[in-house]
């Protein structure tokens, strides 16, 4: 959606760098409750 609605590539990167350290932060969580979660790897 960001990428689609932002001429800003600056903000659509700082965006993904959130939604994947999120994610990560998630899976660790998840991992205490021995739910295992594959994240996609991040796009280029």
């Amino acid at each position: 959606m960001h990428k689609n609605q932002s001429k800003d590539e600056f903000m659509v990167h700082q965006y993904e760098d959130m939604k994947y350290r999120f994610l990560e932060e998630l899976k660790e969580i998840l991992q205490e409750y021995e739910i295992e979660v594959k994240i996609q790897e991040r796009a280029a």
